[in-house]
């Protein structure tokens, strides 16, 4: 008993098989790609109150790779809805420079809340790579900014 193959028949096993490793492919270069979370906390303080951080009140962006390659952190920074403002860079990712994340670690850098202003909509991070990821703040988050902003020239005035 003898089997024939047709010369229809291999060039279309070979399409399925040559389909499927593109897409296998395709799937695994989405999966490994630089991937970060940011996440912005208000009304935070350090315990002990200790030096340098004492009992003022933050605001904690923390960076988190949800990817599956180290990605490096080179700068933090809030920005306004208005492209000519100021943007305002968190001293602490200039001051311990790049920190590199591994797959599932993170990386918090705090900034006093009462000195940012009210007007602030997005937290932003840039990486060794160039690309920035971008957030937008939350009502919670920017209400809380407001507030703490209200509180600190009451207690200036008064």
């Amino acid at each position: 008993m003898t089997i024939e193959i047709s010369a229809s028949t291999v060039a279309w096993y070979a399409a399925i098989v040559a389909t499927l490793s593109a897409i296998v492919s395709a799937y695994n270069i989405l999966r490994d790609r630089a991937k970060l979370k940011i996440a912005v906390r208000p009304n935070m303080k350090f315990y002990p109150e200790e030096p340098p951080y004492g009992d003022k009140t933050y605001v904690v962006v923390t960076v988190t790779n949800v990817g599956r390659r180290p990605i490096t952190v080179t700068h933090v920074w809030f920005e306004t809805p208005n492209k000519a403002d100021e943007k305002m860079l968190l001293a602490d990712s200039v001051k311990h420079g790049s920190r590199e994340i591994g797959e599932g670690k993170w990386a918090d850098y705090p900034c006093v809340q009462d000195q940012l202003p009210a007007s602030l909509q997005y937290v932003c991070v840039s990486d060794s790579t160039g690309r920035t990821h971008r957030k937008r703040l939350s009502k919670e988050v920017r209400k809380a900014i407001g507030a703490s902003n209200s509180e600190a020239q009451n207690s200036e005035e008064g």
